[in-house]
């Protein structure tokens, strides 16, 4: 199996579960459809401390990529918190946005097992993570994950 596929939990106990790569299961719990899954594989990878350079191509597409992101959860709060004011909007859109909020969603959706070139103590972290959210039935990812599901919801401008 190569790197860029993992296996995915089966739906029922007795049906072995099946390879699939990381294009085809974000297309299918995200609906998107990949143009070029070379840089999906890219994205999936940890940058290594190996590589020095003073200017990056990931590092440059990185701050795009953050700001992409603030533009869609600020569209996806606005049009969701009518109530709020532009402080508190704010404030959501930084704690959506944060290294934690990606984490525990990151485990909801399941895009924590395509991760590729984590260290192994952080994996084991990553995976105990994981485990303790299913047998809790994923207290921190349901409030997170309906927002995030709002925030898809809303992605597209109108």
């Amino acid at each position: 199996m190569d790197d860029a596929q993992r296996t995915e939990p089966s739906q029922i106990n007795d049906t072995p579960p099946k390879p699939v790569t990381a294009a085809v299961y974000f297309e299918e719990i995200f609906g998107y459809k990949f143009k070029d899954e070379e840089m999906l594989h890219q994205a999936l990878k940890r940058p290594t401390a190996s590589l020095k350079s003073s200017v990056k191509k990931g590092d440059r597409l990185e701050l795009v990529g953050d700001a992409v992101l603030g533009i869609l959860v600020s569209i996806g709060l606005f049009r969701t918190i009518t109530m709020y004011n532009p402080g508190d909007l704010t404030r959501h859109r930084s704690a959506l946005t944060c290294n934690d909020c990606f984490g525990v969603l990151t485990v909801k959706f399941g895009i924590h097992k395509f991760l590729l070139g984590l260290p192994p103590s952080l994996l084991h972290n990553v995976n105990e993570f994981a485990e303790n959210q299913e047998k809790a039935a994923h207290p921190y990812s349901n409030m997170l994950g309906k927002l995030g599901t709002s925030m898809s919801n809303s992605s597209t401008m109108h």
